[in-house]
């Protein structure tokens, strides 16, 4: 599979398996902390991708069955009963977060509306998905640089490894902005109300991530 990612690129193809050692690290955070260190210390030591040129996302074509799975869900089904959630699109219109306009289309009304979670959603009263999700090669998202930093970050928090944990945490978000199209001056801007909590990383890191890894 990590062909179809790379292709013939040897190094990247090792790459991706560094940051597969990566994220097992992270797996064992809470349930063997030595043991997690260890591995997420060999892993950076190995090397890691530095940046989105070196993300691992599998490249959809046009035509069917090959499309991104997105596509074929919210257009060639002929479907449009897809919606967005009141959880993230709350949380996101409170932040006043640009990458919304990425992530969902407005309502009728010039809004975002998200549905309850679980609740009768009618497409015409919420958001749809962004129109990333319209196009049929939008790449799909294996591993990419925005989830390495945040690691990074959760690295330096837990196990003082790698550097400033709000450095890297401010580089993640950044990370993010960029992957959806926007300035890295948005992301500080947005930053500058979302700052990072040392007295209380997992939230700060956590919160952050969930935002950025929409549509992985």
């Amino acid at each position: 599979a990590v062909g179809f990612v790379y292709g013939v690129k040897v190094f990247k193809r090792k790459k991706f398996c560094r940051l597969l050692l990566f994220k097992i690290g992270f797996n064992l955070a809470d349930v063997h902390p030595s043991l997690a260190q260890s591995t997420i210390n060999k892993a950076i030591a190995f090397g890691l991708i530095t940046s989105y040129a070196d993300s691992a996302k599998l490249a959809y074509l046009t035509g069917s069955p090959n499309f991104n799975p997105l596509y074929s869900n919210l257009v060639a089904s002929g479907r449009d009963d897809y919606v967005a959630g009141k959880t993230l699109v709350d949380y996101m219109n409170a932040s006043g977060d640009p990458r919304i306009a990425k992530y969902y289309q407005q309502d009728d009304n010039g809004n975002y509306v998200g549905a309850t979670i679980g609740a009768s959603a009618p497409f015409s009263n919420f958001s749809a998905p962004g129109t990333f999700a319209y196009t049929t090669t939008t790449p799909g998202i294996i591993l990419n640089y925005t989830e390495v930093q945040f690691y990074l970050a959760e690295a330096a928090a837990r196990f003082n490894i790698g550097g400033s944990a709000a450095t890297l945490y401010n580089s993640a978000v950044t990370a993010s902005f960029a992957d959806w199209g926007l300035t890295a001056g948005a992301a500080t801007a947005y930053l500058a109300t979302k700052p990072y909590d040392a007295t209380n990383y997992k939230k700060s890191i956590g919160e952050q991530a969930w935002v950025s890894f929409y549509n992985q």
